[in-house]
């Protein structure tokens, strides 16, 4: 699907969405020349569910970046799904209101009032749940609209009476008006659209459960007035399906208009936050205003005061709305930051050494607070693994987190160039043997079952071993969960370096082949596999050695000692590991695409890929040079602790 990633293209799209907020009216008002709002207002709501069907079979289900429409749809909970169809049927209440409010008092009251209304509610209700933006700018930002929303009420009513009936219609409108937003933005995950949390949708199928609610709702409150109008005599379905095709196609086309608004502010929504989008969107009032003053030239003639007005209202507008986008793009705003990804941390560290860059960068995003390492597993079981993994911890400040071992049958295999030696020999450690350390299936169990639901992110740079042997756990003190069912429930994502794609024969994968197959037939949440053709081409580790400045490093230490004993690596060492990691904590989307399907694992331990819109599995492809992430890998690997 498509998914925003930076700043500067949320805001574009939140222009877009006032446009299109601010336009969808000209089709009521060209439509009411011979059709009543109601009537119009059937075909305004039908166009909306059109387009997100369409929206969501489009932008929604092409390309491979997060979950595709149908998939989304189908797993969405029904608590999600509930409050998305709620927020449908709050906006299409008081939208049906402000429908009525043009018909009765005009654009010129309708707009400023009501949505002025829901502009400040709005925000203050959005920001205090999602604290997104620097909260001086953006609430100076508000009150610049808002004065120039005063000030074009005041041109308008200049040129305009106005009934108690047409002030108090908009009032109400704007007030449900700025509770629907949020109860759409809580059925979609935020913080990651491309990665959504189980349970929670994308935008496009929050947008389609919205239309539905906006259109299911809308046979009671449409019948309504239908049968008790504002203004002038009941109308009947009869007159409905009577109308000529031409102006229930300018209905449709208002519903589209505000449709294709409405779905741009949802998926800006994730990197502008939901009190910019929504601020942002709702500035459609001044668009209405700049149809009426140079389009439909409803201020003409006007006095010099009136056109004074007017020319304030703009200015306050283009203030206002370069506030609240300067709010969001301040580095020192009160933007939030992300919560740490939770994550295990599981390795055969030991037959090979980047590894050892895979547990560096996973405390180097420790340190910056990005990451939370819950355990750090074991899936090699060579005599002194254990501790070679409480020597990182302890380096990096952390000797009490868990560490895991195989306890039953694995694979043991250790380094050829016997850094793990030197590693034990020189740098503190409190584990000394392995039997000091947990058995590993136990310790996932005992970890998993004290995180919140789908909050974990598995990290393997290994053998699969130990998942398969949580996979067929059986229910013990920490969970009543099997394996499988405890997976499901407490994972959010696996992230893999195994596999040769899309075919071919890997270390992590042959080396322990009865269990790669047990793991990706039956691992219930996502995989994202990082494969051999990805880390190969990524060369690092010669900085960290020529760094002069980094002494007693047991991780320069390992490159130190390694990287000379190999030909192959006068570069570098491939870093197949720490793409994992990278991944893992930062997401792929700013270095590589991803492939959607099935990974297959024959009993010699070769893989195939089969592709499928419905498949749980994704491996990386390449969308920047393997230079840039080796920089960025070059860079953590050198990170010392605090």
């Amino acid at each position: 699907m498509f998914i925003v990633n930076d700043y500067t293209t949320a805001v574009l799209l939140c222009i877009i969405t006032m446009l299109c907020w601010g336009s969808w009216a000209n089709t009521q008002k060209l439509a009411g020349r011979s059709w009543r709002f109601e009537l119009f207002y059937w075909d305004y709501v039908i166009g909306i569910l059109l387009f997100s069907i369409v929206f969501g079979h489009t932008l929604g289900t092409l390309g491979s970046g997060g979950r595709h429409f149908i998939d989304d749809l189908h797993q969405a909970s029904w608590s999600n799904f509930f409050s998305a169809f709620i927020g449908g049927i709050i906006f299409n209440a008081a939208n049906i209101l402000l429908a009525a409010a043009i018909a009765v008092a005009g654009m010129a009251v309708a707009f400023p009032i009501g949505i002025g209304m829901a502009l400040v509610l709005g925000v203050i209700i959005n920001y205090a749940a999602d604290q997104k933006g620097s909260p001086l700018w953006l609430f100076a930002g508000v009150a610049c609209i808002i004065l120039a929303i005063l000030l074009n009420a005041a041109a308008y009513r200049r040129a305009s009476r106005t009934t108690l009936k047409g002030i108090l219609l908009p009032i109400t409108a704007g007030i449900l008006m700025s509770f629907f937003y949020r109860f759409v933005a809580a059925s979609m995950d935020l913080d990651n659209f491309a990665h959504p949390a189980a349970g929670k949708m994308t935008p496009y199928t929050a947008m389609y459960v919205f239309a539905l609610g906006i259109f299911i709702s809308n046979f009671f409150f449409n019948t309504l007035f239908m049968r008790r109008p504002v203004s002038g005599q009941p109308v009947s379905y009869k007159e409905y399906f009577a109308g000529p095709w031409k102006t229930h196609l300018v209905g449709l086309l208002g519903g589209l208009i505000w449709g294709l608004g409405n779905g741009l502010n949802l998926v800006a929504s994730g990197k502008a936050g939901p009190a910019i989008s929504y601020g942002l969107g709702q500035g459609a009032t001044l668009v209405a205003a700049a149809w009426g003053v140079f389009i439909w030239k409803e201020f003409s003639p006007a006095s010099a005061k009136t056109r004074r007005f007017i020319a304030g209202m703009f200015v306050f507008f283009i203030a206002g709305i370069s506030m609240i986008v300067y709010a969001g793009s301040l580095p020192g705003s009160a933007l939030p930051q992300q919560p740490p990804v939770s994550v295990i941390f599981d390795s055969d560290i030991g037959p090979d050494y980047d590894d050892v860059g895979a547990i560096t960068l996973l405390h180097a995003f420790a340190d910056s607070g990005e990451a939370n390492i819950l355990a750090t597993m074991a899936s090699n079981k060579y005599e002194g693994i254990a501790g070679v993994l409480n020597v990182f911890n302890t380096y990096f400040h952390r000797p009490d987190i868990p560490i895991g071992v195989p306890k039953g049958n694995g694979v043991s295999l250790r380094d050829n160039q016997h850094w793990t030696d030197t590693l034990l020999a020189k740098y503190p450690h409190a584990i000394k043997t392995n039997s000091q350390a947990e058995d590993a299936v136990t310790l996932y169990r005992k970890i998993l079952s004290q995180q919140p639901d789908t909050s974990v992110t598995i990290i393997s740079v290994g053998f699969l071993t130990n998942l398969a042997g949580l996979l067929k756990s059986n229910p013990d003190n920490y969970s009543d969960l099997d394996g499988r069912q405890l997976v499901e429930r407490k994972v959010r994502r696996l992230v893999s370096m195994a596999g040769s794609f899309p075919k071919g024969r890997e270390f992590n994968i042959y080396m322990d082949s009865t269990s790669s197959q047990y793991v990706t037939d039956n691992w219930p949440t996502r995989i994202f596999f990082s494969g051999f053709e990805i880390g190969v081409k990524i060369k690092c580790g010669l900085p960290l050695i020529h760094n002069d400045a980094i002494q007693n490093s047991p991780v320069k230490d390992v490159f130190r000692i390694s990287i000379p004993q190999a030909a192959e690596d006068s570069l570098g060492r491939s870093s197949w590991d720490e793409t994992a990691v990278l991944v893992g904590i930062k997401g792929y989307w700013e270095w590589y695409s991803i492939h959607r399907g099935s990974i297959h694992v024959k009993p010699d331990g070769s893989d195939f890929w089969e592709p499928s819109e419905v498949g749980r599995h994704y491996y990386l492809e390449e969308r920047k040079a393997p230079s840039v992430v080796q920089g960025v890998i070059d860079q953590l690997i050198m990170h010392q602790p605090k």
